[in-house]
C-alpha cells in the first residue's frame, strides 16, 4: 500500500490537476468557440438578362435588401454596382429615397414570372437539332432541359402538365437512328 501511495504522490507531482480542467468539462463550449468563420460573400451581380433574374432576386434580397445594418444610400450603391454598364437604373441619383424607387423599378421590369417562362421556352426552341448519336450531346440537352423546367417550377409554371408536348418536341429534336430504337 505504501508503494501505491508513492506511485500516486509521483503522479501528482508529474501530472498535476489544475482547477480550471477540474471543474469545467472540456466537452462543453461557448457560444463564441462554436463560431464559424465564413468568407465574405460578393455583392451578387445581375446579367440584365431574365433568365437570371429569380436568382439574382433571391441573393440580393437575402444579403442586401433585407439586411438591417445597410441603411437605403448603401443598400442602393450595392444595387448601382450589381447591375450591368448600360442599365438605366444607374443613372439615378445615389439618394436614400431613390432607392425604393429603383428597386420598384427592377421588380416590376424582371420580376414578372411570363416573361421568364417566355424566355426559357425559347431556350427550348432553340435547342440545336442533333445530327449524330452522341452521349454528350443527349446529355447536354436532358441538362438544359432540367434547368428549364427547374426554372419554370420556382416560378409556377410547370410543365408537367406539357409533358407530352415537350416529350415531342424534345424527341423530334433527336437524330432519326435514336426514333428507331
Amino acid at each position: 500500500m505504501e508503494t501505491y501511495c508513492l506511485v500516486a504522490e509521483g503522479q501528482r507531482i508529474k501530472f498535476p490537476v489544475t482547477p480550471s480542467s477540474a471543474s469545467a468539462p472540456t466537452a462543453v463550449s461557448t457560444v463564441a468557440d462554436a463560431r464559424v468563420h465564413m468568407p465574405h460573400l460578393p455583392v451578387p451581380k445581375f446579367s440584365g438578362n431574365c433568365v437570371d433574374w429569380p436568382g439574382y432576386y433571391d441573393a440580393f434580397t437575402r444579403l442586401i435588401h433585407q439586411n438591417e445594418r445597410l441603411d437605403n444610400i448603401q443598400r442602393f450603391h450595392f444595387l448601382k454596382e450589381s447591375l450591368p454598364a448600360g442599365c438605366d437604373i444607374r443613372q439615378i441619383p445615389l439618394t436614400a429615397a431613390n432607392y425604393t424607387v429603383a428597386w420598384d423599378t427592377l421588380i416590376q421590369r424582371y420580376n414578372n414570372p411570363r416573361v421568364v417562362f417566355s424566355n426559357h421556352m425559347n431556350m427550348l426552341y432553340q435547342l440545336p437539332s442533333i445530327g449524330k448519336e452522341k452521349p454528350g450531346d443527349i446529355r447536354s440537352m436532358i441538362s438544359a432541359v432540367n434547368v428549364c423546367a427547374a426554372a419554370c417550377n420556382t416560378i409556377n409554371a410547370s410543365l408537367q402538365d406539357g409533358d407530352h408536348w415537350l416529350a415531342h418536341y424534345l424527341t423530334a429534336k433527336l437524330p432519326k437512328e435514336t426514333h428507331s430504337v
